[in-house]
């Protein structure tokens, strides 16, 4: 929350423009009432990840650009794995903020949200939670411009890409 993933995934799209790429916000197939961490509510997000992924691919997507928070390597590492065995590579990325910045951030969405001491003592669980995560990108978002985090991304992301033609 607050570190840019939504805003991060858009930019990357367009980034990328010179492929087909997809959509896929974390936040739209994760919907439900009630919300939470409930291991049933998680499964079922990263099966909804799994099979838009699917279908993404099937549509002829060269990139599949996702966002989500995974607060456990167990988690992160089951959906790659589970994208893998489709025959989808995932190049995993976390980003984090500190925790002013992210209650910033999205105090000044459309839709403010109000952060008690509860909201930032999640927030902060956050941020130690992603630093923490094994992953192939890790960003400090909280002094990057939208600008620098698409575009440090958009060059890991070209590298990858060439890495993966290359050992094909």
């Amino acid at each position: 929350m607050g570190v840019g993933k939504t805003t991060l995934i858009d930019g990357l799209a367009r980034a990328l423009s010179s492929k087909k790429t997809a959509l896929l916000d974390g936040d739209a197939i994760s919907l439900t009432y009630p919300g939470g961490a409930a291991a049933d509510r998680l499964a079922l997000v990263e099966d909804n990840l799994i099979s838009c992924a699917e279908n993404f691919r099937d549509w002829g997507a060269d990139y599949l650009c996702t966002c989500w928070i995974f607060l456990a390597q167990r988690r992160l590492d089951h959906v790659v794995r589970r994208l893998e065995a489709k025959g989808i590579p995932a190049l995993t990325v976390a980003l984090y903020a500190r925790p002013e910045q992210c209650a910033q951030r999205l105090a000044a969405r459309t839709r403010p949200h109000t952060f008690d001491a509860a909201a930032r003592r999640w927030l902060e669980e956050v941020a130690d939670a992603t630093v923490r995560l094994h992953t192939d990108v890790t960003l400090d978002t909280t002094t990057m411009s939208q600008y620098d985090v698409v575009s440090v991304l958009a060059r890991h992301v070209r590298q990858w890409d060439a890495l993966a033609w290359a050992q094909q």
